[in-house]
């Protein structure tokens, strides 16, 4: 009878404390908040009626794939982070709407962006391996209205280990770009 007592007693103490230890991590589980304040983009120092893109080989057991990073920027101060694939078979994905409907849910393709000077500063969040994601900030320089170069990147919860960036994107006009509309860049 002793012994009963003793193990409901050691089950209720071991499963408040599991019930606190997940409490206790909530915030770890959280996406972290843009620091980033949307901001209309009025410039002229970046076209924004397309995307950006830059080309990479992605090597493959079979043969070598021309892909391409793709980023959208919008008068709203909004940025997607499209991804990677074929360009012509992601702008037939753009253009029918799929994309959107695919992405709108996805906290991890929205962001913020804000150019100063020829200075391009893009923030976003960055998937962890199923746990919240922090926020990322990546640097840029602006080339021309049609180009610029991400140089540095660094995560919000350490600014002083930043990575050396060396991707050139350029530009294509492209219409329709997807819908800019979303929960998470308010």
């Amino acid at each position: 009878m002793k012994t009963n007592i003793f193990s409901k007693q050691l089950l209720f103490i071991y499963t408040i404390t599991i019930f606190s230890l997940i409490l206790s991590c909530k915030g770890a589980f959280e996406n972290e908040k843009f620091t980033l304040i949307k901001t209309p983009y009025t410039g002229k120092e970046l076209r924004i009626d397309g995307y950006y893109y830059k080309k990479y080989i992605l090597n493959t057991d079979y043969n070598d794939i021309e892909h391409v990073d793709v980023i959208f920027l919008y008068k709203n101060g909004i940025v997607i982070l499209a991804g990677s694939g074929n360009q012509l078979e992601f702008e037939s994905y753009f253009s029918s709407g799929q994309f959107y409907d695919k992405v709108k849910s996805n906290p991890n393709v929205w962001g913020l962006y804000c150019i100063e000077g020829d200075t391009i500063k893009i923030e976003c969040l960055k998937p962890m391996g199923g746990i919240g994601a922090p926020m990322y900030t990546k640097i840029g320089i602006i080339l021309n209205d049609t180009t610029f170069q991400l140089v540095r990147e660094f995560a919000s919860y350490n600014i002083d280990d930043s990575r050396e960036l060396d991707e050139t994107f350029h530009f294509k006009q492209f219409a329709p770009k997807p819908d800019s509309t979303n929960v998470y860049t308010k």
